[in-house]
């Protein structure tokens, strides 16, 4: 350990422990580290590649109309459970989702509260559908609104 005369006691014991912490002999400290430069050296710009495609989300939100759009801006966390049900009815009703889909489209993690709560409420409620319903399980199963008669003729 480099010990310089004009430090104090306690400044030794630290820079002992320190040497005995990190496992070595000495402990050189620049006891006169070189000034800042006043002028900051340029920054290296490496700008990362853009992305030629946009998010899965952005994706998914091309598919849907503005008013829908506007519509998702407005749920939040923790939303009523008849007005998502709403929501999920009107992104259905324009094209044919899937659970995962629909999880990244109304941004929740949990495909199982989504489903447990509202899709498979819907499907009881005939409001609606499977595209492939004589398979329930299969991985490429989606989903669509069904339009009522007071809805197609309003």
């Amino acid at each position: 350990m480099s010990l310089n005369s004009s430090d104090s006691p306690a400044q030794n014991i630290r820079e002992t422990a320190l040497c005995a912490y990190l496992g070595i002999d000495e402990l050189i400290l620049n006891r006169n580290p070189r000034p800042l430069k006043s002028e900051p050296s340029p920054l290296e710009v490496n700008p990362l590649p853009l992305k030629s495609d946009l998010s899965q989300r952005d994706t998914l939100l091309h598919k849907l109309s503005d008013e829908t759009k506007i519509t998702l801006t407005t749920i939040g966390k923790r939303t009523y459970p008849d007005k998502m049900k709403q929501i999920i009815r009107e992104i259905c009703s324009q094209s044919d989702f899937s659970l995962d889909e629909l999880c990244i489209i109304l941004e929740r993690k949990s495909r199982s509260t989504l489903y447990d709560n509202y899709i498979s409420q819907l499907l009881n409620e005939k409001k609606l559908q499977k595209t492939n319903p004589e398979k329930p399980n299969h991985p490429d199963q989606k989903y669509r609104t069904i339009l009522s008669l007071k809805e197609d003729n309003p």
